[in-house]
C-alpha cells in the first residue's frame, strides 16, 4: 500500500485580503485533516508583501515572503479585496507568472482572479471568481 501525498496548497495573501473568504477556503481543509486524523492538505500561507500579511479589519497573518517560497505546489489561490485592479507588486506577479508556468492550478477567493490576471496567468485559461 503506497502512502499519498497530502496535497500542498498556497494562498497568496495580499494586504487587505478578506478573512471570511480565507476562512471559507481553509476551513473545510483543516477539518478534512481533522476529521481524517491525517494531514490531507499542508496549508501554506504566502505573504505577498512581506512575512506577514494584514487583513481588511488589521488582523495579521504570518507566511513565508514570496521571496522564500517554492514552487511545489498543487493548488495555489490569490486572496485579495478592496480594489486589486490597483495593486502593484512586480514580484509578486513574477512569481505568479512562474506558478503558472511550472503549470501550479491556480485560484482566486475575492479579488484574488484580478490579481492573477494582472500577472497574465489567466491567458487561454477558464477562471472564476469566488
Amino acid at each position: 500500500m503506497t502512502e499519498k501525498r497530502a496535497q500542498k496548497i498556497g494562498f497568496i495573501l495580499v494586504d487587505g485580503f478578506s478573512l471570511m473568504s480565507l476562512a471559507s477556503a481553509t476551513e473545510p481543509l483543516r477539518a478534512a485533516n481533522q476529521l481524517s486524523g491525517e494531514t490531507l492538505y499542508d496549508i501554506n500561507f504566502i505573504s505577498a508583501a512581506g512575512n506577514h500579511s494584514e487583513s481588511s479589519i488589521g488582523i495579521f497573518s504570518e507566511g513565508k515572503s514570496i521571496a522564500e517560497n517554492d514552487y511545489d505546489y498543487d493548488l495555489v489561490f490569490s486572496a485579495a479585496a478592496g480594489n486589486p485592479a490597483t495593486y502593484d507588486n512586480p514580484d509578486l506577479l513574477k512569481y505568479i507568472e512562474m506558478l503558472a508556468a511550472k503549470r501550479v492550478n491556480l485560484g482566486g477567493r475575492s479579488g484574488g482572479p484580478v490579481v492573477l490576471a494582472s500577472a497574465g496567468s489567466q491567458v487561454k485559461r477558464r477562471s472564476t471568481g469566488q
